[in-house]
């Protein structure tokens, strides 16, 4: 059976936990508010890895290819039903249900997802969904709900639901990515090697040297003010700067003000779906295709927020998909090690704008225990990054989830880090730049 290159954010997934890599999962608990019979469920599930090849995958541990697989069983959906009891009881047991699901993947043997159905005594009937981080990212994600809401709702109507899809598919993406950045991407590579590496320095730390593994990080959310974040999330600035550039740009000014430097690193993570060629249609491809690249950007000493650092951010935005292909899917073996040369920056920030918020995406029958998309993670692993910062709008409210070791950062400095961001965003929104 033909094998797939895997994108480069998947190799680079594997690179950052080689030894616990199963456990890293999108998940989504559902209540079902009416009778959906089972059958149904499964049928829909079914219809899905039929749909998306990515979710039949495997992934070798000693290969940069992934081997598609027979859609049989793909998608296992188990019955539990939970014992009587309180309503606390119930909820623990709940709990400690799905995280027995939560570690029931496997990239190398299957299944890269699952579903479990659960019935308690009360009557109520809850419904997990978990996909591998692997096989889908927030956004693939959310299509797959959506996609098996309305299959549901087509097979309990007498419908048929069929299993193509008009998306572009993962597999072949990867493939016009692979084909691109060795045919056209020297442009790409010369503006790469030419950032000022050398001129980014470390942040302020404690300890550069402290421990990355998770249970040393601590974490801490900021959100701006209801008005303010509203004014955010409509703001352009006369030069059209877009949300996204208002927050990264307010990160990277307080970032040189806390390093006392002005050159600062940032690993930008975005999205990624961005068309190869004209005829893709990757919106809605599912699949991990997330770009990520290291934003090296010179401050200038102007007490604020600029214009120019906003132009360095559109100028890696424009070739932020070139970096993980280049690093990971060039022929040329000294163009992948010269690439994966440069310092990785300790920083890592992620603007995911509404793309947890699933207010408007859960339909009945069913509707979210939670409503958010939460990714599960083995305890036992090291961090990519000594410090991640995320962005969410979420109930029409900017928050920022600050993420760092306490072995390696002070507290109470990236805390300070963390306000100084809110400033020069509240700077840029009062038009107070240059």
């Amino acid at each position: 059976m033909a094998s797939a290159l895997m994108h480069p954010i998947q190799q680079r997934f594997l690179e950052d936990h080689p030894s616990r890599p199963d456990h890293y999962n999108i998940s989504m608990l559902l209540t079902v508010q009416r009778e959906v019979p089972v059958n149904i469920i499964r049928r829909s599930l079914q219809i899905l890895v039929e749909r998306h090849q990515v979710l039949r995958r495997r992934y070798p541990f000693d290969s940069e290819s992934v081997v598609p697989v027979e859609p049989e069983h793909a998608f296992p959906l188990d019955l539990i039903h939970l014992s009587e009891g309180s309503e606390t009881a119930l909820q623990a047991e709940l709990a400690s249900k799905c995280d027995d699901a939560q570690k029931s993947l496997s990239i190398t043997n299957g299944p890269m997802c699952r579903a479990v159905h659960f019935e308690a005594a009360n009557g109520m009937k809850y419904l997990l969904l978990i996909v591998h981080h692997m096989a889908a990212d927030a956004m693939a994600f959310r299509i797959l709900l959506r996609e098996f809401q309305i299959i549901c709702r087509t097979l309990a109507g007498g419908g048929s639901a069929t299993s193509s899809s008009l998306a572009t598919d993962h597999g072949n993406y990867v493939d016009s990515l692979h084909e691109k950045i060795n045919n056209s991407g020297s442009s790409d590579l010369k503006w790469w090697v030419s950032r000022p590496w050398s001129e980014v320095s470390q942040l302020s730390a404690g300890n550069p040297a402290g421990s990355l593994h998770v249970r040393h990080f601590q974490k801490f959310d900021t959100w701006l003010d209801e008005s303010t974040s509203e004014h955010f999330s409509r703001f352009r600035s006369h030069a059209g700067w877009t949300s996204e550039e208002t927050l990264l740009t307010a990160v990277a000014h307080a970032l040189a003000e806390y390093s006392d430097t002005a050159t600062v690193g940032i690993e930008v993570l975005r999205h990624g779906r961005v068309a190869v060629q004209p005829e893709q249609k990757v919106l809605q491809t599912v699949g991990w295709i997330g770009s990520f690249a290291p934003y090296v950007l010179e401050i200038p000493d102007s007490g604020g927020p600029t214009d120019g650092t906003v132009t360095q951010i559109r100028d890696t935005q424009a070739r932020e998909t070139s970096w993980g292909a280049l690093r990971y899917l060039h022929d040329d073996p000294a163009v992948r090690a010269r690439l994966a040369g440069f310092p990785r920056p300790e920083m890592r920030f992620n603007f995911r704008g509404n793309a947890l918020d699933l207010s408007r995406l859960i339909a009945p029958p069913f509707a979210w225990a939670k409503n958010h998309i939460p990714v599960s993670l083995t305890p036992d692993h090291f961090q990519s990054h000594g410090l991640k910062v995320h962005a969410d709008l979420i109930g029409g409210r900017l928050r920022t989830s600050w993420l760092y070791s306490a072995k390696r950062y002070d507290p109470e400095a990236i805390e300070r880090l963390a306000d100084r961001t809110y400033h020069y965003v509240r700077q840029v929104l009062g038009g107070r730049y240059i």
